[in-house]
């Protein structure tokens, strides 16, 4: 039956099932114990090398120096990752396996071979399980970890492992073939010479010392040019006009005046110079030359009439023809002189398009001599930082320096680091408790009868008027 759980209900399945609880709890304990005593003990021991990097990540190219310092960083844990990859590869494992000898290290596996496989690739698998090999956190440091039931033999191998290690990182670094990076580095800088005199060849050819300011040069001649074009076109498109003006006045004015009798004559001829006084005030001013000059005749005719002195004429030259068509022949050889300037500027703009054309396909052609200076000058000085860094590797192998040291060798350990009684009993302690509780619950789940007076009031719907305390048998105490 089921029934709500309160505290005094909890209280009372526990000390119901108080056997079972301890039962549990105390088969839990045992299995711990037993697990802790008859379990194999493992010693570790540890070596710690350090990674000297002014060998190997010198940057031969020249970066911004944020990005240097990222690239120098990601080329260091590189080369962590690479010397981790050594100190684990097979190779290495099973050297030290055969050097120490797989009964002494492993003779479970030597006693009993396995059903598939060689004994030494089974020993190589469990070693690499053994072996722990990481980084140190921020720092150039590889610690080698190695657990074994032998404290003696777990120090002995990962010492053996860092030697061999050692040994062969330095085989690896013994030939650093500066030969071939010397004749690379030849060749390198008789391209870089070959590209520098091409350049300095151009440069001479050309004539220029600067592509762009010669470019900015002409495009300002041609500014100024097409500025000067558009005024002078501005000026032609006035004359021509004015032109057409003085053309449709010619037109109307007659050559030659002529006049009937002495007295109508020079009256006629008055008539005549004021009427054409008014027509050249609708088109000049009245201080232009021309106004200026008819005024002169009428006020000439005009005094000549008062004396009396005025001769008769059959006909005479007009003079405002004779002004107009002098002003129009002045217009036309403005025209014509402003025409002239404007085909000039046409050539000289031509001229211009073509050098900047020019200029154009020499700027390509430079940047091409420029591009391939830069790589090859590239090229040379990384080869020749290869080439150094060679030599000081040449030096430094001579004399057996390496770039890996061995800062704490591997020692015995006093006590075994597995099992680990201080963590594995209290946490069995604590599922211990865990499952004693749960077997209890479990127990008082699958009993169906009424125990408690509130669980005959849950399942009869009735109140509970007393109980009685369970009876003892006769003759009982």
């Amino acid at each position: 039956m089921q029934a709500t759980a309160t505290f005094p209900r909890i209280v009372y399945v526990l000390f119901r099932h108080k056997w079972a609880i301890l039962w549990t709890f105390l088969a839990v304990m045992v299995v711990a114990s037993a697990y802790c005593l008859l379990a194999t003990e493992r010693y570790e021991s540890e070596s710690d090398l350090y990674v000297n990097f002014s060998r190997d990540t010198s940057s031969p190219v020249n970066t911004p120096s944020g990005v240097g310092q990222a690239q120098e960083a990601l080329d260091q844990q590189n080369i962590l990752n690479s010397l981790i990859q050594m100190l684990t590869s097979a190779s290495l494992v099973d050297e030290v396996i055969t050097e120490i000898g797989l009964k002494n290290l492993y003779p479970g596996i030597a006693a009993s071979p396995p059903s598939s496989g060689t004994q030494l690739g089974a020993a190589e698998r469990r070693m690499k399980h053994d072996l722990k090999v990481e980084v140190a956190k921020n720092a150039n440091i590889i610690q080698v970890t190695y657990k074994h039931p032998n404290p003696e033999l777990a120090a002995k191998t990962a010492n053996l492992l860092v030697n061999k290690f050692i040994a062969r990182e330095l085989a690896i670094l013994r030939d650093p073939q500066s030969n071939f990076l010397q004749e690379q580095l030849e060749q390198y800088h008789t391209k870089l010479v070959q590209s520098e005199a091409a350049l300095d060849k151009f440069s001479k050819q050309t004539g220029i010392s600067s592509l762009d300011e010669e470019r900015t040069l002409l495009l300002k001649q041609r500014a100024d040019i097409e500025s000067s074009f558009a005024n002078n076109q501005a000026q032609v498109t006035e004359l021509e006009n004015r032109k057409q003006v003085l053309q449709s006045e010619l037109a109307t004015l007659p050559l030659n005046v002529e006049f009937a009798n002495e007295n109508d004559a020079s009256q006629s001829q008055l008539v005549q110079l004021e009427i054409q006084r008014e027509a050249l005030l609708n088109n000049y001013r009245a201080d232009s030359q021309t106004v200026q000059d008819l005024e002169k005749q009428i006020q000439k005719l005009t005094d000549l009439q008062a004396k009396g002195q005025t001769r008769v004429s059959k006909q005479m030259p007009s003079g405002s023809h004779q002004d107009i068509e002098v002003d129009l022949n002045r217009a036309e050889a403005q025209l014509r002189g402003i025409q002239e300037a404007q085909s000039t500027l046409q050539q000289q703009r031509a001229d211009i398009a073509r050098r900047v054309a020019a200029l154009d396909d020499q700027n390509t052609k430079l940047q091409d001599l420029e591009r391939q200076y830069q790589i090859d000058d590239l090229n040379y000085r990384t080869y020749y930082q290869y080439f150094e860094q060679a030599r000081i590797d040449e030096a430094l192998n001579k004399h057996k320096i390496t770039t890996i040291s061995v800062i704490e060798p591997a020692t015995p350990a006093d006590r075994s680091t597995y099992p680990k009684d201080h963590v594995i009993l209290p946490i069995s302690v604590i599922l211990a408790v865990i499952l004693a509780f749960l077997v209890a619950f479990f127990l008082e789940g699958l009993d169906e009868r009424l125990s408690l007076p509130v669980q005959v009031e849950d399942a009869l719907k009735l109140p509970v008027l007393a109980s009685l305390p369970p009876l003892q048998e006769a003759g009982a105490d």
